[in-house]
């Protein structure tokens, strides 16, 4: 591979200087000053940014906070209580060691909805890519570590500062650990991205632990209690969402939407199969697909193509030559999951920070897989005329819309990627301490202050997980496990068993009550098998799926029992939906050998010719025939 990569090096330079012969002798070349190809842009005040944006019919689009409340947000995350907590990357993109990265937290004092004040929660970070809410504190991704702050006096400061995970990559500032989410599991997930890592867990005492976790095109996920970290399926970029029933989104640059479809602990546990990637790209129009700016292309940009055309300097020609038009930077996948946001709901949004945009793009089913298909024609969710907008994440909030993260640089790109007669001319600091906070909702855009949560019964909090709005259901989920309050036990087995009477006031999404119940239940330690068998003989797929998933856990506990285990050889033979059957064969390799055997036999006999049930049944046999 090394004498295959220095061939490829050597051709590209004999063009590239094949090309510089050929030039005439006044053209120009790596030594010509650009300076008058490279007029700055100007940055638009933050009083007039909202008139720079196009938004698709039946959405308002309102500026929630700016600079000097926020400066080069990349993550957000609102805690029980609604205080809003910013990652703020204003070392991006080469100043990791001066370390003026932080912590803000936002304040909305007069419960309006919208941010009053900011204080600094935690400064002296690198580069803070991830913010993660957890037992009065929060989980701070800062490559090469993750680190644990909470404020213990309640002055709006973190005193307690300590590492608990290190070595994560950092040597492409553009693919650093970041998104962090709490997953039904109880875990919180995050996108290790393309520089991976070896990382270990750090002790009370600040030394490294046990053996590296290999993240090299893996993403990972992480027990906040017990702290213990293992590999996840992934390893795109910037960005990583779940849908409502915990499916995991990606994306990396140049492919938009990726969805991970076979969790990497099923992938390699049989030995006699070698598995395909467990995770597809699913945009019906490319991963590279089309994109509608409304602002002006950098001339950056311009004058970047046309000298890489010409071959004054190396680097890939994208696009047929175009500098734009289609995806070069995308970042920030999310699955819409708010209650006030209308259609949008559901669907995936992607930022293209090159294009000054938000994408995006409809799932439908595609056999066990999904399709994700664009929704809006030569034009897009959210396009800005100003190319300083910058859409690097989204949020699902406690208002039920969706907060766009809008980083507000003149010049998003690695350092490294800017040719040096490029580079020289460009301010890479230049809106550092910028920023601004988007909400996006549907028309009439109503906003609702964030509910205080942290006196909240655990009653109330086992209600509110059938509340409509996603964030409502993460965060009573999320308090649920923190607290460990077994005296809510037998609300949850309510829930499960669908015995509520009455179901919340206001919450009629009872399906995703019932399994976000039946999986606190089970890291309570609570889960018993009829509660699975209640699952799976609910109507809803969403809830049979969480059924056969939760196999898993009591197989781990010891609670398997045999008339749960014939039931799933009916669920095998009888399950309607593809997805929940794609479910069982890979949860299957949990069960004994012989009904295992069973169950795979009958789904392959259905599923067959399905390239992913075929995968999943293949990794359940763990190499015993």
């Amino acid at each position: 591979r090394v004498v295959e990569a220095s061939l490829v090096a050597l051709v590209a330079l004999v063009h590239q200087s094949a090309a510089v012969a050929a030039q005439p002798a006044d053209a120009p070349t790596v030594e010509t000053d650009y300076a008058a190809d490279l007029p700055r842009l100007p940055q638009v005040p933050a009083a007039a940014a909202r008139d720079t944006l196009a938004v698709a019919p039946g959405f308002a689009l309102d500026l929630m906070a700016a600079e000097p409340l926020v400066a080069s947000p990349v993550a957000i995350a609102w805690d029980e209580e609604g205080a809003l907590f910013v990652a703020e990357m204003r070392g991006y993109s080469e100043d990791q060691g001066e370390r003026i990265g932080r912590i803000r937290l936002l304040h909305d004092d007069d419960g309006d909805g919208r941010p009053d004040r900011a204080t600094a929660y935690a400064e002296g970070l690198a580069w803070p890519t991830a913010v993660c809410c957890w037992d009065g504190g929060v989980f701070v991704a800062d490559a090469p570590d993750i680190l644990w702050l909470r404020d213990a006096d309640g002055d709006g400061v973190a005193d307690e500062r300590r590492v608990v995970f290190t070595g994560f990559g950092t040597t492409n500032v553009q693919g650093l650990i970041n998104s962090f989410a709490f997953g039904l599991d109880g875990r919180i997930y995050g996108s290790a991205s393309s520089t991976g890592g070896n990382v270990r867990r750090v002790g009370p005492d600040g030394q490294a632990v046990g053996e590296p976790v290999k993240l090299a095109g893996r993403d990972f996920s992480f027990d906040p209690r017990m702290l213990d970290l293992r590999a996840e399926t992934g390893g795109a970029q910037h960005g990583r969402s779940c849908d409502d029933a915990g499916n995991a989104y990606v994306c990396s640059n140049s492919n938009h939407a990726i969805r991970c479809m076979i969790e990497e602990r099923f992938l390699g546990r049989n030995a006699a199969f070698t598995p395909p990637s467990g995770q597809e790209s699913i945009a019906v129009d490319g991963p590279q697909a089309e994109v509608f700016r409304l602002s002006p292309v950098e001339p950056w940009r311009v004058l970047r193509t046309r000298l890489r055309a010409s071959g004054l300097v190396p680097g890939v020609v994208e696009g047929g030559g175009r500098p734009a038009g289609y995806f070069t930077s995308a970042t920030g996948i999310t699955i819409v999951r708010g209650d006030r946001c209308g259609d949008l709901a559901g669907m995936l949004v992607v930022g293209d920070v090159g294009s000054n945009l938000v994408h995006r793009k409809r799932i439908v089913r595609h056999g066990a897989g999904v399709r994700a298909e664009r929704v809006d024609e030569k034009s897009e969710l959210v396009a800005s005329r100003d190319t300083w907008f910058r859409p690097v994440q989204f949020a699902n909030a406690p208002d039920g819309g969706l907060w766009i993260v809008d980083m507000q640089r003149e010049v998003i790109e690695h350092p490294a990627s800017l040719p040096p007669p490029i580079k020289k001319h460009i301010d890479l600091t230049s809106g550092r301490d910028s920023g601004r906070l988007w909400r996006l909702a549907a028309t009439p855009a109503e906003r609702r202050s964030a509910p205080r949560l942290a006196s909240a019964t655990s009653d109330a909090l086992v209600a509110l997980l059938s509340h409509p709005n996603g964030w409502h259901r993460d965060t009573a989920h999320r308090l649920l496990l923190a607290r460990r309050d077994m005296a809510a036990v037998p609300a949850l087995r309510r829930v499960v068993l669908d015995e509520v009477v009455t179901p919340a006031p206001g919450a009629p999404t009872t399906d995703l009550g019932r399994q976000h119940a039946a999986f606190v239940l089970a890291s309570l330690g609570g889960l018993e098998s009829d509660h699975v068998v209640a699952c799976l003989a609910s109507g809803s797929p969403i809830v049979r799926s969480a059924g056969v998933r939760l196999v898993e856990s009591l197989s781990l506990a010891g609670r398997l029992t045999a008339p749960l285990i014939e039931r799933l050889a009916g669920v095998a033979a009888n399950e309607p939906d593809v997805g929940v059957r794609f479910r069982l064969a890979l949860v299957a390799g949990v069960l004994p050998s012989e009904p295992r055997h069973a169950v795979l036999s009958a789904l392959l006999a259905r599923d067959g010719a399905d390239a992913w049930c075929r995968t999943a049944a293949f990794t359940s046999l763990s190499g015993d025939g």
